[in-house]
């Protein structure tokens, strides 16, 4: 049985004259300015639904939920490629943060008075000693 059913294979493989199933050919379809149209129509609605959720998102999304809550990011410097060393302020507190691929670590909490209006913080010998000797900590 099994015998018969790999010769009728290699038949029909072989001679295609005597496959059971129809050579059929697809009629040749010409592009048509409609259909073309249809299809530039329909990559512009598909690109604009893409850019209209990017959009949204963006305007609707978590960019702007952290300006009324109590956790801000005050200031930020670029130590590495991927590290960085970010000032939090938590209510009254300001926190120094390093951040790493891996990792968060808290570096130092550090008592600063923010102004009213201010946009920098000033920054005392006293910071930056505190800054060095925790980047040092952190490299051992």
């Amino acid at each position: 049985m099994i015998k018969s059913i790999v010769w009728l294979t290699l038949l029909f493989w072989l001679i295609p004259e005597l496959s059971l199933a129809e050579a059929t050919t697809l009629p040749a379809s010409p592009v048509t300015v409609k259909g073309a149209l249809n299809m530039i129509l329909s990559l512009f609605l598909v690109l604009l639904v893409v850019f209209g959720l990017a959009w949204s998102a963006r305007r609707f999304g978590a960019a702007g939920f952290n300006s009324k809550g109590i956790l801000k990011i005050v200031d930020g410097l670029a130590v590495g490629t991927r590290e960085r060393i970010v000032l939090l302020q938590v209510g009254d507190k300001h926190l120094l943060v390093g951040i790493t691929q891996s990792e968060i670590r808290l570096l130092d909490t550090v008592e600063l008075e923010m102004q009213e209006g201010a946009e920098s913080i000033p920054v005392s010998n006293s910071f930056a000693e505190k800054l060095l000797a925790a980047l040092k900590k952190q490299k051992r």
